[in-house]
């Protein structure tokens, strides 16, 4: 029972890590409004990504928090400049995560300039 705990846990820090980045966030919103997978090449020209490894960072962090899928596709040699391409969209998971991802935003926006005011007030003590 400890054991499952931990895993639980983990899994949770997992997902927050991978929710606390905006990149990351922008990824979900633009996944969850197409209706279909999305290539690598789309979501980087999409976001106006440059740096490919920095992409790959990000997918593979909401990968490993079970809030994308990653579908692998070989493509013809002789058809295409990219043979190799993947896709990717939400998981169930993800799915279900998304509106309560929506709720926290709105409500940070609602409570942002109270949030300002402690936050001066806090630091001007200091």
């Amino acid at each position: 029972m400890k054991r499952d705990e931990e895993l639980r846990q983990q899994f949770f820090q997992r997902v927050m890590d991978a929710l606390s980045n905006p990149t990351r966030t922008e990824i979900l919103q633009l996944l969850s409004k197409s209706e279909r997978e999305l290539s690598f090449t789309e979501i980087k020209k999409e976001l106006g990504i440059r740096n490919n490894a920095a992409l790959s960072h990000h997918l593979n962090k909401l990968q490993r928090a079970c809030l994308i899928k990653q579908i692998e596709e070989l493509g013809d040699p002789q058809t295409t400049n990219d043979p190799y391409r993947s896709f990717y969209s939400m998981t169930s998971f993800g799915k279900a995560l998304l509106p309560y991802l929506q709720s926290i935003q709105d409500t940070i926006k609602q409570v942002g300039p109270i949030l300002d005011k402690a936050l001066v007030a806090a630091f001007s003590s200091i």
